[in-house]
């Protein structure tokens, strides 16, 4: 689906995302697909406010937590890089 162009961060009537849905199901590769393909972490569920992250932790849900912390982590890096090449 993703290489037919679908759009990764949809939401459905319920407010959610497929990464939202990924988490609740507990499908790590499922999600690495997704952030990898661009798939925003950050965004927030539309009913409830909550991230994937926060989502995952009230879910217990902790290696998915370590993989959504490690990813948020790389791309904070990758942006200080980008700005101190701009410096």
């Amino acid at each position: 689906m993703i290489a037919n162009g679908c759009d990764i961060n949809h939401v459905t009537q319920k407010g959610r995302g497929a990464l939202f849905w990924a988490t609740e199901c507990r499908h790590p590769k499922v999600i690495q697909v997704l952030v990898e393909a661009g798939c925003s972490i950050d965004s927030v569920d539309q009913r409830e406010r909550k991230t994937a992250l926060s989502f995952a932790s009230e879910l217990g849900h902790t290696e998915i937590m370590e993989m959504m912390i490690n990813e948020t982590l790389e791309k904070e890096k990758k942006r200080e890089e980008e700005v101190r090449k701009r410096r």
